[in-house]
């Protein structure tokens, strides 16, 4: 692996700093009391991620390896294999330090400013038609923001756009309420833009989680849609389905219908 190839971003830089920051734990706390110890990096808490979590990062790492076999670029698919390891990462080390509910908050700001500066980068690129050619889509330019691709930039919006969707619905305060709708309306009209039929399903089973969770008296409803769905699923794998069902679904979700401009 050449490191000009792979060059560190300052995300993987942080990633190396709180493992750094983790192990020295270890070595730090057996000379410092508990009475004295004063708040930072030693004061951290056991990790509490929900084991179903964990599973399903371990699964997605395990598929992201075996898929690597038949990579054209075994580079590119080790360098996005990299940057899933540092999800899993944070999501085990960095929750440890997160102790009170105005860091949990103050890290939902943070989170949601930084995807409205890339949700504006994307509504300049859109109005100033900043792009290739191959990101253009019936005749409107898929944004990309800083991340030169639009499907993980309709990833990265996807984080933030499911958290203020879920404030909107659930939270009481007013405030709250409102400073989030307006930011989902930001977010959502970015995530549109991008086009990323990926990151579509995957809000689609964001929603479907909030809801589900969120308004116990849907879940029947919602548990029968998901049958339904399933039902259909099945019957298009065993090609029970007529066409003149099919096309316009597959159209609806924008599989088929439209021809990418290289």
């Amino acid at each position: 692996i050449v490191p000009s190839r792979l060059p560190l971003s300052t995300a993987d830089l942080l990633v190396g700093l709180l493992i750094a920051g983790w192990l020295l734990g270890f070595v730090l706390r057996p000379f410092l009391s508990r009475t004295n110890a004063l708040p930072g990096p030693l004061d951290r808490e056991d990790a509490h991620v929900p084991p179903y979590l964990v599973a399903a990062m371990c699964f997605l790492l395990t598929m992201m390896l075996l898929s690597m076999i038949g990579a054209l670029s075994r580079t590119l698919s080790l360098k996005e294999m990299v940057k899933w390891v540092e999800v899993m990462v944070v999501l085990l080390l960095a929750g440890q330090y997160i102790r009170t509910r105005r860091q949990v908050w103050t890290l939902v700001v943070i989170i949601c400013v930084a995807a409205l500066s890339q949700a504006f980068l994307g509504y300049a690129q859109n109005f100033l038609d900043l792009g290739p050619s191959s990101f253009i889509r019936a005749n409107s330019l898929r944004v990309y923001g800083s991340f030169d691709q639009p499907n993980p930039y309709a990833g990265y919006i996807d984080i933030a756009l499911t958290i203020t969707l879920s404030l909107t619905l659930l939270t009481r305060n007013l405030t709250t309420r409102i400073l989030s709708a307006l930011a989902t309306g930001l977010l959502g009209y970015a995530f549109y833009l991008s086009q990323s039929n990926g990151a579509q399903i995957a809000l689609a089973a964001a929603v479907f989680f909030i809801v589900t969770v969120g308004f116990p008296r849907l879940r029947p409803v919602m548990w029968l849609g998901l049958i339904a769905l399933l039902a259909l699923f099945g019957a298009y794998l065993l090609d029970k389905l007529p066409s003149a069902l099919l096309k316009p679904i597959l159209k609806l979700l924008k599989l088929i219908g439209f021809v990418p401009i290289s």
